[in-house]
């Protein structure tokens, strides 16, 4: 700025009118954050509750999945003990044992 006494730009500023007070720009800036904090909260309220909802009804059917689960490591670990303690289990582990004793040396 060349002149500080410049008559348009003390004219320009003259015409801009005084700005809103703080405290009512703070108050309207306080209500809205508290509108999106209660909007926040009731959502995760919302969503937390059908979760709850989407699990109980899912529960019978959790419930005998576990029980086919259940029922199918058991087979699954009786069957591996008698490969295990069969003669082929121990001819099978000695292989893979040597497999891996060679492979660290080497």
């Amino acid at each position: 700025m060349k002149n500080e006494t410049d008559m348009d730009l003390i004219r320009m500023f003259a015409e801009v009118g005084e700005p809103a007070q703080g405290d009512v720009f703070v108050e309207r800036v306080s209500k809205r954050i508290a509108l999106l904090r209660y909007g926040h909260r009731v959502m995760q309220i919302v969503l937390a509750g059908v979760g709850v909802a989407i699990l109980v009804l899912l529960t019978p059917w959790v419930m005998g999945l576990a029980g086919y689960l259940a029922l199918g490591s058991n087979v699954l670990a009786n069957g591996v003990t008698a490969v295990i303690f069969s003669p082929v289990g121990c001819v099978l582990g000695g292989v893979v044992g040597l497999f891996f004793f060679f492979q660290t040396r080497s």
